[in-house]
C-alpha cells in the first residue's frame, strides 16, 4: 500500500516545513530540514527549495510505508495512513511495539498511549495521536474529498498573517534537558541561547508561529522565546 494525500497532509501539518537546516533540540547529532527530514545528509547552513522538501518527504515516507507494509495485518487506507504518520513521528521500533500481538481494533485503541518524551506528556504529541486515532478509526466510506477532520481544532498560521497573541501570564515546566531560546516566536528566528533543563519558567506572552504546532512562549526573564511543544503548562 501507499500513503494517500490524506496521510501526506497529516504528516506535513505536524512536521511543518523549514527550508534552512536547524536543530529543534541543540543536543541532536544531525540537523533537520524540510518536513522533518533528519540525517547526516543535512548540514549546518544548508538551504533547499520547496520542491526539494517535497522530494525528501516522498523519499522518507517510502521508508515508513515499508515498515507498515511488513506488519501481519490487512489495513484499510485510513488505518495505513494513520500508522505511516505514527511511524514517521516515532520510528519503526514504536510502530512494532504498538502493533505486535494486537488486533487491528486494539491497535487503534492504543495509538493515544504514545504521547511522552523523556517521561513527560507533550501537548503536541497528544494532538497528533488523537488525530491519527480519529483517522485510523474512521471508515473509508466517510472520507470525503480525501480530507480528514481534525479532532482538535488548531489554527494554521500563514506566514503573511499577524499571529494571535495571548497576554495572560502562566508557568510552564520544560521536560527536556536542552532547549533553544530564540529571538522571536519561531525556528526561523535567530538562536540567542539555550538552557539546561528541566525547569519551570513564567511565560508572559504566547503566539502561534512557525516550527511548533502548539505555539511559542516569551520568557518573563526577557531572554527570548521557547517552543511550547516541549513544555507542560502548570495549573
Amino acid at each position: 500500500m501507499k500513503t494517500s494525500q490524506t496521510g501526506i497532509d497529516m504528516i506535513k501539518k505536524y512536521e511543518g516545513i523549514r527550508l534552512e537546516a536547524y536543530k529543534p533540540v541543540a543536543s541532536e547529532e544531525f540537523y533537520t530540514i524540510g518536513y522533518g527530514h533528519y540525517g547526516s545528509d543535512v548540514t549546518k547552513g544548508m538551504t533547499i527549495s520547496k520542491k526539494k522538501a517535497d522530494e525528501l518527504l516522498a523519499q522518507d515516507i517510502k521508508k515508513f510505508e515499508k515498515y507498515v507494509n511488513t506488519l501481519p495485518h490487512k489495513f484499510n487506507q485510513n488505518q495505513f495512513d494513520a500508522l505511516v504518520s505514527f511511524a514517521f513521528n516515532l520510528g519503526p521500533k514504536n510502530l512494532k511495539k504498538l502493533c505486535n500481538g494486537r488486533s487491528i481494533e486494539e491497535i487503534g485503541d492504543k495509538i493515544t498511549l504514545y504521547t511522552k518524551a523523556n517521561g513527560k506528556t507533550l501537548n503536541g504529541l497528544v494532538r497528533r495521536r488523537k488525530e491519527e486515532q480519529a483517522l485510523y478509526k474512521k471508515p473509508v466510506s466517510e472520507i470525503q474529498n480525501d480530507k480528514v477532520e481534525p479532532v482538535v481544532e488548531e489554527k494554521q498560521v500563514d506566514v503573511k498573517e499577524e499571529p494571535k497573541v495571548e497576554s495572560k501570564d502562566f508557568k510552564v515546566k520544560v521536560s527536556i534537558k536542552n532547549l533553544n531560546i530564540r529571538k522571536g516566536p519561531g525556528t526561523n528566528y535567530e538562536r540567542t541561547g539555550e538552557f539546561t533543563g528541566p525547569g519551570v519558567f513564567t511565560i508572559v506572552e504566547k503566539k502561534d508561529g512557525r516550527g511548533s504546532s502548539v505555539g511559542w512562549g516569551k520568557l518573563k526573564s526577557g531572554k527570548g522565546w521557547i517552543s511550547l511543544y516541549f513544555c507542560e503548562e502548570l495549573k
